[in-house]
């Protein structure tokens, strides 16, 4: 029942089973009854071709005759098979005669078990099979075909060829009419007649008008628009088991006729990707050589998906939208709502090859939108860099590439405003790097050498293009009169070369840094006088005025920067007299800006003055990070700084004329130090109060603390750190006072309520005399052992209760010593009253 051919075809199960004579019939049979019953049950079914016949051998005949055959045909096979040649095959032909006896009178027993049913049918073999078939599969639907008996007959691979033809959509009279005879009279037979599954007029698929075809179809429909997650192997094991019945052939017919029927749309659901059923077609059947039969493993990650007639229109729709925009943006903006909307709402089949086209167009159209947008950005970003460095050359290459690309935009309605509006803002800021410096430009390119004419020639015609692209016609004129110029006299300039080099190469030298020294900066302004001397030696037949103007204007032009950068520098030397310092972090500024101009200045002149004000900043840091800082009191710092300061103040004075300093005349040495002893006793004293300002609290946020509270903030006064002020240590003394006066007031109040509940256990007891020996002796020990100290009113009280306790568990013992008397023999009586005579006596 479960194995290999289940999936497969329909098929019933004979099983003939031998039981020898010493074998127990009877539990033979309930054996194999609840063996078929388990399997039933596991696979849901209420009946199955499963029948069971025993062969019950009583008197071992059977068994004599197998047996017999066996060492037969071992004689045969062996050495002996010559020597018995002539009467071992009558023999073997009396065993096989008498077995097919024994064995036919046995079946006549009928002793036969069929799953699920309570009585085989009556009747032959052959109609008992028939009748199992009949009630298994009661709605074995039609399927007129032949071709099944062998392996190579031609019956499964005609119907896999069926089914696959109604998935690709192929069928259709003229389809129909190109095919072989064989597979023709197939499909005459199975559709056409016995199923009337296609149109007479047109031969395509349509619903079956066969009751138990037409039913079964609308049945597996309903089951998949009920519930989605159902998979195609569900329904082609459902048409195989009872009760269909189908063979596999004719259940991958039938599944093919229902995903080719077109009404309501449907579409096949495969591992979360939407198929049209020919697209699913390429992958559900079996690809191994003989097999012509579903792979059930594509069936089992196939959902079939179906479709209302609205779907259709609200794609439609946004397809139609889809196709009529140019705009880039817009398809991809599109596509992106085509995808969204495919996670609520399944795409129909019939709209699966043109969304596929738009997809690949949005596509397209996303890669030339991304790449176009890093054309821009890399334009932005160079230009960016051209103005930086005024590289005119580089803003009519990336403008004249920018104007070309917006022209191209400006004449298709594709392109978005934005990318437009960027582009035309890098033409924009190279028109603003063009126009003031083009005639600078053109006049000082320069040919150094013959060879170089080549390379000269093709830089100066791109430019020309560019300037053109541009709109400075005039301008690429003169560009184009100046590169001829610069051509014709290129031997004589040749002469000039590591001049004109140096002249075109020193404007063009980018700004000082922040780093760069004043040596460095004057050196510089000294080698533009140099090369401006030499320019003028340029013969005219070399270099025209205009040429050397140009030349001139540009060294002048960065002297201007590097003469602006000296100034400044000398600005920051200035500052340093005005250098203001009156805290610690004046001081850390003052010592950095110092090292700073120190640096800028190095090799000159003033270098000597900068670096006695760097050791007075460094004498003086060293000083105040020598002053106290351990735990003392606000107050004991002042006195310890005044005393410290004064005596570093007399040492700094004395090493300043040792070693021949001389303070800024503006800087008072007396006032720096004293700023920043008030700032170190400032701290001190914010130190203090930020501690102490938590902890102090009101007289009424007092009374409202527990006895917890009261024992932490004690123990924090307690222990208040040695850096507090004199005032904040008054208030640490005056809080620790109504702390502790707020804490025996608690303890006070918890003593009073734990000897209220002692007593209360005492005066709890109405009747002391109903009490036992247990209940008083607790009750004594607990008034013993009081919470905590007693007042005299309170000792009395106990000392009279304990009293009264006392003398009841005596009475308690007199009672128990009488009672133990009264039990006593009269001569333990007697004998017990002349002890206690004898102690009364003494």
């Amino acid at each position: 029942m479960a194995g290999r051919h289940a999936a497969e075809r329909c098929q019933g199960k004979l099983i003939y089973l031998f039981l020898h004579a010493d074998d127990d019939a009877v539990e033979a049979e309930a054996l194999v009854a609840a063996c078929l019953a388990a399997q039933l049950q596991r696979l849901g079914l209420e009946q199955a071709p499963i029948w069971v016949a025993f062969i019950e051998d009583r008197e071992g005949r059977i068994a004599e005759h197998l047996t017999r055959r066996a060492i037969l045909d071992e004689k045969t096979a062996g050495s002996d098979g010559e020597r018995f040649r002539r009467f071992i095959p009558d023999e073997q032909e009396r065993s096989r005669s008498a077995l097919k006896t024994l064995v036919e009178d046995a079946l006549r027993e009928r002793r036969f078990l069929v799953a699920g049913f309570s009585e085989p049918p009556a009747g032959r073999l052959k109609t008992t099979a028939s009748a199992i078939f009949a009630a298994v599969y009661p709605q074995a639907p039609p399927f007129p075909s032949d071709g099944f008996t062998t392996a190579n007959s031609s019956g499964a691979k005609d119907a896999v060829q069926m089914a696959k033809a109604l998935l690709a959509g192929h069928v259709n009279l003229p389809w129909i009419q190109s095919q072989p005879p064989r597979l023709k009279n197939r499909i005459d037979a199975v559709l056409l007649s016995s199923w009337q599954a296609l149109s007479d007029n047109t031969g395509e698929p349509c619903l079956p008008a066969n009751p138990k075809i037409r039913s079964l179809c609308e049945l597996l429909q309903q089951a998949h628009q009920n519930d989605s997650s159902r998979t195609l192997l569900a329904s082609y094991r459902q048409l195989i088991a009872p009760p269909y019945g189908m063979n596999a052939s004719s259940a991958a017919l039938l599944l093919g006729l229902l995903l080719a029927l077109r009404v309501p749309q449907r579409a096949v659901e495969a591992a979360g990707e939407q198929l049209t059923p020919a697209q699913w077609m390429t992958r559900a059947f079996v690809t191994r050589p003989g097999r012509h039969q579903l792979d059930e493993a594509a069936l089992a990650v196939a959902r079939l998906r179906f479709f209302d007639a609205d779907a259709e229109t609200r794609w439609r729709e946004l397809l139609e939208r889809w196709e009529a925009t140019e705009r880039l943006d817009l398809k991809v903006s599109l596509a992106a709502e085509a995808k969204n909307r495919l996670n609520v709402e399944p795409l129909p089949p019939t709209l699966a090859v043109e969304f596929q086209r738009l997809s690949s167009d949005a596509d397209a159209a996303a890669a030339t939108l991304t790449k176009a947008k890093f054309r821009v950005a890399a334009w932005e970003r160079d230009i960016e860099q051209a103005h930086n460095k005024k590289s005119v050359h580089h803003a009519l290459k990336f403008g004249a590439a920018a104007s070309q690309e917006r022209k191209k935009m400006l004449a298709s309605d594709g392109w978005p405003d934005d990318l437009v509006t960027d582009v035309e803002k890098v033409v924009t800021l190279a028109h603003e790097i063009v126009k003031p410096g083009i005639d600078h430009y053109t006049l000082t390119q320069n040919c150094a050498t013959p060879q170089q004419i080549p390379s000269f020639r093709e830089q100066m015609e791109s430019e020309e293009e560019w300037l053109t692209e541009l709109g400075y016609t005039a301008q690429a004129t003169r560009h184009e009169s100046h590169k001829r110029r610069v051509i014709a006299t290129v031997e004589e300039r040749a002469l000039w070369k590591e001049t004109l080099a140096n002249c075109t190469d020193y404007p063009r030298q980018p700004s000082p840094k922040a780093s760069t020294t004043v040596l460095e900066l004057t050196d510089e302004i000294k080698r533009g006088e140099d090369l401006l001397q030499t320019l003028q030696a340029i013969p005219v037949s070399v270099l025209s005025d205009a040429e050397k103007q140009a030349y001139t204007q540009g060294i002048r032009d960065r002297q201007l920067v590097l003469k602006q950068a000296v100034k400044e520098r000398e600005e920051a030397l200035g500052q340093l007299d005005l250098l203001q310092i009156d805290s610690a972090e004046k001081l850390q500024e003052a010592v950095a800006r110092v090292e700073q101009v120190r640096k800028l200045f190095a090799g000159r002149r003033d270098e000597e003055q900068i670096n006695d004000l760097a050791k007075l900043l460094q004498r003086i840091g060293a000083d105040s990070r020598s002053w106290e800082t351990g735990e003392v009191s606000v107050e004991r710092l002042a006195e310890l700084l005044a005393q410290q300061t004064d005596h570093q103040l007399t040492e700094l004075r004395r090493w300043l004329e040792d070693d021949d300093i001389e303070p800024p005349p503006q800087w008072n040495l007396n006032a720096i130090y004293e700023a920043l002893v008030t700032e170190r006793i400032e701290t001190a004293r914010r130190r203090s109060s930020d501690w102490m300002r938590p902890r102090t609290i009101s007289a009424a946020e007092v009374d409202a603390l527990d006895k917890a509270s009261c024992k932490a903030l004690e123990s924090e006064l307690a222990d208040a750190p040695a850096y507090l002020s004199d005032a904040d240590r008054v208030m640490v003394d005056q809080q620790l006072a109504k702390i502790r006066q707020q804490l025996l007031g608690l303890e006070a109040a918890e003593c009073a309520a734990a000897i209220a509940a002692w007593q209360q256990r005492y005066d709890a007891v109405t009747d002391i005399a109903a009490l036992d020996r247990a209940q008083t002796e607790n009750l004594l020990r607990a008034l013993e052992q009081p919470p905590c100290s007693l007042q005299s009113q309170q000792a009395d009280w106990q000392r009279a209760a304990l009293d009264r306790l006392t003398g009841h568990l005596d009475q308690l013992s007199l009672n128990d010593l009488i009672t133990r008397i009264e039990r006593l023999s009269k001569p333990m009586r007697a004998e017990l009253l002349e002890r206690l005579s004898r102690l009364t006596l003494s």
